[in-house]
């Protein structure tokens, strides 16, 4: 029996790599480092970041926030409610836990 490698990976922040055997194939698995803001400067900084980007795209949608800031998702879902409030952003999408936003304007 051959075995062959199989590499998944994110594109930010390699921390953890695990190996699995599955049907026949060795697949490695690494994981990205996820930051949490501590402070109210980190926080308002993570904001203005947000802000920008949401501001610049189309639509945006949590998980692609998450990968470029490297913050966690629930993090950034919690900016998101926020910026929907200020009026920046706006809901166009939602269904199956899936949301997306547009620039309000």
């Amino acid at each position: 029996m051959k075995l062959v490698t199989v590499k998944m990976s994110f594109e930010l922040g390699v921390t953890k790599v695990r190996k699995k055997r599955r049907w026949g194939k060795v697949i490695e698995y690494t994981s990205q480092e996820s930051l949490v803001p501590l402070n109210d400067k980190e926080r308002e900084e993570l904001v203005k970041q947000v802000r920008d980007i949401a501001l610049k795209s189309k639509y945006i949608t949590p998980e692609q926030l998450a990968k470029r800031t490297r913050m966690r998702v629930s993090t950034i879902k919690v900016i998101l409610k926020e910026l929907e409030k200020d009026g920046v952003i706006k809901l166009a999408v939602s269904g199956g836990g899936f949301k997306a936003y547009v620039p309000a304007q």
